[in-house]
């Protein structure tokens, strides 16, 4: 399937091409939460994620990861490690520190989150990593997005994305946006109204 401009120039400009159009097996949702479990733990909080294919690209700063994992290293921290490293796939560079999470890999990291959740009444913490790009996953999932695109900070999101329509959208999420998002998919999830 053919790319359009906008999808070349995004694609571009971050640094990933081609992005994919193919369908997703996996929910945005339940895919973006592994992967933010997985920097979670890294302790990367500023990224850019694409999906190519059916993977999902992730550039960061080397620095911010290096700096997290030398302040945060102890024994629970190293044991984490173990259960939440990064794909085996991980590039390193001088400026650029690059995870590429396969879909055996997302499934992988998914199973042990799934593990780790355990709790079934717990409220989850909707301002960790992980459950934010679950929300962000899950309004791609409600859109139908087919390509994606995110850069997050500690202060705000950039999502792109194509619906399977074809229609390109980019939206600015700020922390608060994200809290509404939220609570939107909790409330639509339960099946109550919205307010």
């Amino acid at each position: 399937m053919a790319h359009s401009l906008w999808h070349l120039v995004l694609g571009y400009i971050q640094g990933f091409l081609p992005i994919s159009m193919s369908s997703e097996r996996r929910p945005h949702s339940q895919s973006l939460r592994a992967i933010g479990q997985s920097l979670e733990v890294l302790g990367i909080h500023s990224f850019h994620l694409a999906k190519r294919d059916e993977d999902y690209l992730v550039r960061a700063a080397a620095a911010e990861a290096t700096r997290a994992s030398a302040l945060e290293k102890g024994f629970l921290k190293t044991i984490a490690e173990i259960f939440w490293r990064p794909p085996v796939s991980e590039k390193k560079t001088a400026e650029i520190q690059r995870f590429n999470y396969t879909p055996a890999d997302i499934e992988s990291l998914d199973a042990k989150g799934r593990s780790n959740r355990g709790r079934a009444n717990a409220v989850p913490d909707a301002y960790k990593l992980s459950q934010a790009l679950r929300v962000i996953g899950d309004h791609l999932d409600w859109k139908r997005a087919r390509a994606c695109t995110v850069s997050l900070t500690r202060q705000f999101a950039v999502v792109a994305y194509e619906t399977i329509d074809g229609d390109q959208h980019q939206m600015t999420l700020t922390v608060q946006d994200l809290y509404d998002l939220a609570v939107h998919m909790y409330l639509r999830r339960s099946n109550r109204p919205f307010a």
